[in-house]
């Protein structure tokens, strides 16, 4: 199998996977990403670089 065959079949296989979860679970992912992407700047701003300036959603009251 070539390796655009195989990056094919991996995004489909992905895309699969993200269509099976719950709104959820969706939602839950995206609040972990952003976080991640928040620890991210972090590190950025410290080495001097640009940041991306991402706000997360607040979840907890």
């Amino acid at each position: 199998m070539s390796s655009d065959a195989k990056r094919w079949t991996a995004k489909a296989d992905w895309h699969a996977t993200q269509r099976a979860l719950s709104p959820a679970q969706k939602i839950a992912l995206i609040i972990q990403l952003q976080h991640r992407e928040v620890e991210l700047d972090r590190v950025r701003k410290a080495a001097g670089r640009p940041v991306r300036g991402i706000t997360p959603w607040r979840t907890r009251p």
